[in-house]
């Protein structure tokens, strides 16, 4: 994508733009992907739709529904997309809420984003209304706090005897989805395989003896 500088403003990095989704269909027998079809607005025709990459994020307002912020993330930008129309293929990015399908009608807009901050030029370029953006913006605060090192329980305490028998071990905290690293002494296990999380409950597949070590390092929900 190309290097572009607006109003003194770096616009590689806040490269976003309206979308009016057409269609979004389900990929059979997955329940996070979908491939949608959406036209793409610039109001300064600073960028088109071809300049989405993968990883870009798609903001959709389903808050007139009582469904908040819908955040999906793309994986495939299709070779079909034109200047003023993108066919991607997108995921649910919402870790840890209930799964809700892109909404073609209500408001949505394309943004770049990183670790919970999302770049975004001013409401009168992108034709998008001042308070989804704001929304999208606290969404992104939220997650980024979330997410942070800060939030980080490191070597979190448990309770939980390792007695060669007992499976079950109670973090002192909740545990934020997708960010749990659990070591068996010094090697790292793998959720699903070798354990299992509900809440701050974890379940270990193999019961630890008294000289054996865990580490459990996450951020708090």
């Amino acid at each position: 994508m190309g290097k572009y500088v607006l109003l003194g403003i770096d616009m590689a990095n806040v490269f976003n733009g309206k979308l009016e989704l057409i269609s979004a269909n389900q990929v059979p027998g997955q329940s996070t992907l979908w491939d949608i079809v959406a036209n793409f607005t610039d109001a300064l025709g600073v960028f088109y739709a071809n300049d989405v990459m993968v990883g870009d994020i798609i903001y959709n307002d389903g808050t007139s529904i009582n469904l908040g912020l819908l955040r999906y993330s793309i994986v495939i930008v299709d070779g079909r997309t034109t200047f003023s129309k993108l066919y991607a293929r997108v995921t649910w990015d919402f870790t840890g809420n209930d799964i809700n399908e892109p909404l073609c009608g209500f408001e949505a807009f394309i943004g770049r984003a990183l670790l919970g901050t999302v770049y975004l030029p001013s409401t009168t370029v992108q034709l998008v209304s001042e308070g989804f953006i704001q929304y999208a913006r606290n969404v992104e605060a939220w997650m980024l706090a979330k997410y942070s090192y800060i939030n980080r329980a490191f070597n979190g305490s448990y309770t939980g005897v390792r007695d060669g028998k007992n499976t079950v071990f109670t973090l002192m905290d909740d545990v934020l989805p997708g960010t749990m690293v659990f070591e068996y002494n010094g090697i790292e296990q793998q959720l699903g395989i070798d354990y299992t999380i509900c809440n701050n409950i974890i379940t270990v597949r193999l019961p630890p003896n008294p000289q054996d070590k865990l580490t459990f390092d996450y951020n708090r929900a």
